[in-house]
């Protein structure tokens, strides 16, 4: 259940840290939403205090939770879930409304990763060890391999194996999104591409300079490569707070120590040819980018649809 590093022997427990509010929104902690469940907070060792999107969202399943003391409390637990979820729903409902000029926009601090989708190395199920038969019969676990590529420093491989029915758990089913007076799909996605675009020239220019400053090789050299880059055709910006309401799993791997702010992930996925509908979705919850091809990204990654 942790996560493991192909450059590090081990992998530190990553600090605990609250939700807090960000751009104007409130964030639910990552644990389960059902009534009867405790938060999870660990990872190779017990975490106290508020959890971290991280520890909730892979922590292993905890000692069964005791039976309430009395039908009061029973009652408090039920309500409290309740109002978790709903208090998620309408997190979600404003950061839909806002999803429009926030897919691609890297003006205000929110914590965002560069997210490029890559193709599966094998199909999600397939058994990779001598013991990966019985993993591959509990489609309940999701094995996932990615790849970090810090501003500054050598790229981390981490593998983990995710819990799927506790990852979904720590999310309410999506409610249809009321769709804008003037939605156009094929304008939203344009404006993407074209703020991906933007962001691409920009990063281009600014990877001249620190080359030229460092005497390293070109970015056409180093393209070769990496021809997907920071900023390539399957590439997108996704701010933590879109991750945490619709993917979880990205979530989780976002709030790993490994990744800071600005990094790129290599994530693979079904389908990465769909990740900029798939991302435009999350980002607007609307009903008409979902595609087959974006219904299996997001329940691959741990989503609801």
């Amino acid at each position: 259940m942790n996560w493991a590093s192909s450059r590090l022997p081990g992998l530190e427990v990553p600090p605990t840290l609250s939700d807090w509010p960000k751009s104007g929104v409130w964030l639910p902690s990552l644990r389960t939403l059902e009534a009867g469940h405790d938060e999870a907070g660990r990872l190779d060792e017990p975490v106290k205090g508020p959890t971290s999107l991280l520890c909730a969202a892979s922590a292993p399943v905890s000692a069964p939770v005791s039976p309430p003391a009395s039908p009061q409390d029973g009652r408090r637990r039920r309500v409290s879930a309740a109002q978790r979820k709903v208090r998620f729903e309408q997190m979600r409902e404003h950061l839909w409304r806002q999803g429009a000029k926030e897919l691609g926009n890297l003006d205000h601090q929110d914590m965002v990763a560069f997210v490029v989708a890559r193709k599966l190395q094998r199909p999600p199920c397939a058994p990779s060890s001598p013991g990966g038969a019985n993993r591959a019969a509990d489609k309940s676990r999701r094995p996932v391999r990615v790849v970090i590529h810090p501003q500054n420093g050598a790229p981390i491989s981490l593998s983990r194996d995710f819990d799927l029915d506790k990852l979904r758990a720590t999310i309410p089913d999506p409610q249809p999104c009321p769709r804008p007076p003037h939605y156009d799909r094929a304008s939203l996605l344009a404006a993407a591409m074209a703020r991906r675009s933007l962001l691409a020239q920009a990063t281009s220019a600014v990877e001249k300079e620190t080359c030229r400053d460092q005497g390293q090789a070109s970015p056409r050299s180093r393209a070769t490569r990496d021809k997907h880059g920071s900023c390539g055709p399957w590439s997108m910006p996704i701010h933590r707070d879109y991750a945490r309401a619709t993917l979880p799993m990205l979530a989780s791997i976002m709030m790993s120590k490994r990744v800071s702010h600005r990094d790129r992930i290599d994530l693979p996925m079904p389908h990465p040819g769909a990740w900029i509908e798939t991302a435009a979705y999350v980002y607007t919850g609307e009903q008409g980018l979902l595609t087959e091809h974006v219904r299996q990204n997001i329940v691959y990654l741990g989503g609801k649809v």
